[in-house]
């Protein structure tokens, strides 16, 4: 699936592709999906999201994202997804990994490192993942 539509910032999106094996997201903002979303069958996910506001509705926003790809094994994620995840490190710190079957993970552009606390956030629920 490929969502790179333009919408209106207060849409939510729904899906209802209870087989769905790949997830890609490309955009400058990141929608809210709804919260009936179930995705068992997720392998892949691939979000780019650049130019994001950094604030805590958005990381919401990405953690209940990441939750309903729980199954994912092969994750990419955006490095300005990875700096909002670290602008908040209270509102990860104690959540669970959203991630339980990752097995590789990888940042689709150059960035310089994950802080500690993010990469327990993402990484904690998945033993057996590779970071590339």
């Amino acid at each position: 699936m490929r969502i790179d539509e333009v919408f209106d910032s207060d849409c939510v999106i729904e899906l209802s592709t209870p087989k769905l094996q790949y997830f890609t997201y490309c955009d400058t903002d990141l929608y809210d999906f709804s919260a009936e979303v179930d995705l068992p069958c997720v392998e892949e996910v691939d979000i780019d999201v650049w130019c994001l506001n950094k604030d805590t509705d958005l990381l919401l926003r990405m953690i209940e994202l990441f939750e309903m790809m729980e199954s994912a094994e092969f994750v990419t994620l955006s490095p300005d997804m990875i700096d909002v995840m670290s602008m908040f490190p209270d509102i990860l710190d104690g959540r669970s990994s959203p991630f339980t079957r990752m097995q590789n993970f990888e940042l689709n552009r150059d960035t310089p490192s994950v802080p500690p606390n993010v990469m327990a956030y993402l990484f904690a629920g998945s033993p057996g993942f590779r970071f590339n």
